[in-house]
């Protein structure tokens, strides 16, 4: 059998409850579907999303009516502890010829990501906790209808991250036993 050192058990043990913690704990937060060019979005107050928390929204056009070049829509969610981050971000882009996705800090206007459709994001950070802004610019062609979709999941420091934290601490008992023995 392998023998594991108490420090690799504990990191590994820490690592497995945080995971059935993250999952035991998330909430879908369907942000709602708009159809644009009426596109208010989600209003304030706004869900409160923590560790595991999934975000989806959609946006729709039918095509019909007339031509409403950047119709912009505004979503909002807040963030109910300082460092989260955003997992997994992608959004979809169904057919708008001119389509952008920005996600703001919504009490600074500080921009985070900008959004390519149908790439998925690197980790987002929602370093404070607060209100943040995801703004959907696209133009609305008569006689073309399209749509969107933004999904994410809100997850604390990544377990890779505290996996390494724990691996650092694992190699400085190490040294420090090792120069305690030297020193004997």
């Amino acid at each position: 059998m392998l023998k594991l050192g108490r420090y690799v058990r504990l990191s590994l043990a820490s690592v497995a409850l945080l995971g059935v913690a993250v999952a035991a704990n998330a909430t879908t937060y369907d942000l709602g579907t708009t159809s644009l060019p009426a596109a208010l979005g989600n209003l304030i107050p706004t869900p409160t999303v923590t560790d595991g928390d999934i975000l989806t929204l959609k946006g729709l056009w039918d095509g019909k009516g007339s031509t409403a070049l950047a119709s912009k829509t505004s979503w909002y969610f807040t963030s109910a502890i300082p460092g989260l981050f955003l997992s997994g971000a992608q959004i979809s882009n169904n057919g708008f010829a001119n389509f952008s996705a920005q996600l703001f800090d919504d009490s600074t206007n500080t921009l985070l990501h900008t959004f390519t459709a149908g790439v998925t994001a690197p980790l987002i950070s929602l370093a404070t906790a607060g209100l943040y802004r995801l703004d959907v610019i696209v133009d609305l062609l008569h006689g073309h209808a399209n749509s969107y979709t933004f999904d994410a999941q809100v997850v604390p420091l990544p377990a890779a991250a505290w996996l390494l934290l724990s691996g650092v601490v694992g190699l400085g008992a190490m040294a420090r036993r090792r120069k305690v023995t030297v020193e004997s």
